[in-house]
């Protein structure tokens, strides 16, 4: 288990890094996209934080990050680059929930935030029940 204080680093490489589950969220996230990617899904993860600070670099294929319906994401000071952002989420911030701060340069695979789609809520509920 990593420092508190050290950032959860996920590097894409050639077959990509994703973090999903059940996991403790730390204050920093650095995700390099690489060939394959990186995904980011906080859905089922721990989160006591106000604020996570994720700061990306997409190169080629890009990052994507699944928040939960209530959780906001500021990219203003994100440069978009040539694979641009695509921000699908959703509403206003809920009370409690964290705000993602997002920096970094999209590169050519660009950003992708969004809800987890019907599949990835029908599995949650499956896994509720047991």
């Amino acid at each position: 288990m990593p420092d508190p204080g050290e950032p959860l680093t996920l590097q894409g490489g050639i077959h990509g890094a994703q973090r999903k589950g059940r996991w403790k969220v730390p204050p920093k996230i650095v995700a390099y996209g690489g060939m394959g990617g990186v995904r980011i899904d906080f859905t089922q993860a721990e989160c006591r934080l106000r604020e996570i600070q994720v700061e990306v670099d997409t190169q080629m294929s890009g990052v994507q990050i699944v928040v939960p319906v209530g959780w906001k994401a500021d990219t203003d000071a994100l440069d978009l680059g040539f694979g641009g952002l695509k921000d699908k989420t959703v509403g206003e911030r809920l009370p409690g929930t964290p705000v993602l701060r997002i920096t970094g340069t999209c590169g050519m695979g660009g950003v992708h935030i969004r809800h987890p789609n019907f599949r990835e809520r029908r599995r949650q509920r499956k896994e509720l029940s047991r």
